[in-house]
């Protein structure tokens, strides 16, 4: 399901309620002033995906007014199916998700199942500030994807084509094993269930006689096994990315330069979008947060035509203050927020954005984004 609609309340610096609309198959660009909340959007929208308990919830100095609720709340669509999710955090508590009706999705709700899907679906998120651990569960994010794809095709041998020889080899195999796998637990249950029995019987002469009841009894009873699946080979794969240069060999990514390694993730997606290696890829959502940062102009102007290129395969979102990323003359349609706490577009609609993109199609590109860079300018002056 891909996401449509998101609003924050409470959060950082939007106190009140902020909400934004994008098009799933759009370029979603965040441009303004520093302090008002571009990257706090995208921050946001990642932490509604994150799968928290208590010690992990979100930090005290989150909350925009302390005693009132953190909500998230967002809208996926799937074809004619709409589904609403709303997160809610309170201080120092575990943070819970609940319907349109402000029911909690709990083990038995309805939606229980999507929401799994929803989570399950996080987003690549990248930011100028990307700790070590952030890098290296972006590139686990990122691998398994692409296991996953994977995997789903050799689950189904229908839909492995001819000239994926290897993938119908490793599809047979898989078979093999899935059929195996249940054999050999149940084989490993009886032993050890035969050794719990025992444990069961000398715990219970040990508990009746501590307690003078013949009655009393503890039974171990050894769990069932809902046998394997793919999620199991997940949860055992790990990756990493190295970069060889002429001074040093396989060196990880995340010790890197900032600029080299969000460059590097951003053409490692773009890259493997092309070759069509992360499965259903348009609906899943890139974050990234002032993808300039760091660059040179011309390391930019790449970066922007890589983003776009990105932004035809899957939903894209950036925050940027580089007006050479908002490029009007692009196919994709670059959408920017009429909110006032965000741009400078705030009082310029999007359908006045579409006409100056057309205006300026047949431009070439570098005289287009002139013209960008002089609307830019009138509508700071004018404090649009």
């Amino acid at each position: 399901m891909s996401l449509t609609k998101f609003s924050i309340t409470n959060y950082k610096v939007f106190k009140e309620t902020f909400s934004i609309d994008f098009s799933k198959d759009s370029v979603a660009i965040l441009t303004g002033r520093n302090n008002t909340g571009k990257s706090t959007v995208l921050e946001a929208i990642n932490c509604f995906f994150k799968k928290e308990g208590k010690p992990q919830t979100i930090r005290i100095d989150c909350f925009s007014e302390s005693g009132k609720e953190i909500i998230l709340s967002a809208v996926f669509e799937s074809g004619e199916e709409t589904v609403t999710v709303v997160k809610k955090y309170i201080e120092e508590s575990a943070p819970k998700f609940y319907d349109e009706n402000d029911v909690e999705i709990k083990a038995n709700h309805d939606l229980k199942d999507k929401l799994d899907e929803i989570l399950n679906n996080k987003p690549f998120y990248i930011t100028p500030s990307m700790l070590p651990d952030d890098i290296n569960d972006l590139i686990q994010n990122i691998y398994s994807e692409i296991i996953k794809s994977d995997l789903q095709k050799i689950e189904n041998l229908a839909n492995i084509s001819e000239e994926e020889n290897e993938l119908k080899e490793l599809a047979e195999e898989y078979a093999q094993i899935k059929k195996a796998y249940p054999e050999f637990l149940r084989k490993l249950k009886l032993s050890t269930d035969k050794q719990l029995e025992q444990v069961s019987s000398d715990v219970s002469k040990d508990l009746q006689s501590l307690f003078s009841n013949e009655h009393l009894s503890l039974n171990v009873v050894g769990g069932e096994s809902e046998g394997f699946s793919s999620s199991d080979i997940l949860k055992t794969t790990n990756s990493n990315v190295n970069i060889d240069s002429q001074n040093q060999s396989e060196m990880p990514l995340a010790n890197q330069g900032t600029g080299l390694q969000r460059m590097s993730l951003i053409y490692l997606i773009q890259n493997m979008i092309e070759k069509k290696l992360m499965g259903e890829s348009d609906n899943k959502l890139l974050l990234i947060d002032e993808p300039e940062a760091f660059l040179h102009p011309e390391a930019v102007r790449a970066l922007s035509r890589s983003l776009y290129k990105i932004g035809e395969k899957m939903p894209l979102m950036i925050s940027t203050h580089s007006p050479i990323l908002i490029d009007l003359s692009e196919k994709q349609q670059a959408t920017v927020p009429r909110l006032s706490e965000i741009g400078y577009f705030s009082r310029i609609s999007i359908s006045q954005v579409r006409k100056i993109r057309t205006t300026i199609t047949n431009i070439s590109k570098n005289t287009s984004r002139l013209w960008l860079v002089f609307l830019l300018m009138f509508c700071s002056q004018r404090d649009l």
